[in-house]
C-alpha cells in the first residue's frame, strides 16, 4: 500500500491531535525525533517517510 504525502501529513496531523501533546513532546516522547523535523513536516517542507505514517496507523487511531 503507498500513502500520498498529504495522507502521511495528515495521518501525523491527526496522531498528535490524538494524543494532545504539542509538536515537540509528540517529536521527543512518541517518535524519538528533533522537533525540527516535525516542523518541516507539517510546513511541507519535507515528506513525513512512509515508515513514520505506516506507525502512527498501527498505534493512533486518527481523530474523527
Amino acid at each position: 500500500m503507498t500513502l500520498k504525502p498529504d495522507t502521511r501529513r495528515d495521518i501525523l496531523i491527526d496522531s498528535m491531535r490524538s494524543t494532545g501533546l504539542s509538536p515537540e513532546k509528540f517529536a521527543q516522547q512518541v517518535l524519538g525525533r528533533d522537533r525540527s523535523t516535525i516542523y518541516r513536516w507539517l510546513a511541507g517542507k519535507t515528506k513525513v517517510p512512509t515508515s513514520v505514517a505506516r506507525y502512527l496507523t498501527h498505534y493512533w487511531k486518527p481523530v474523527e
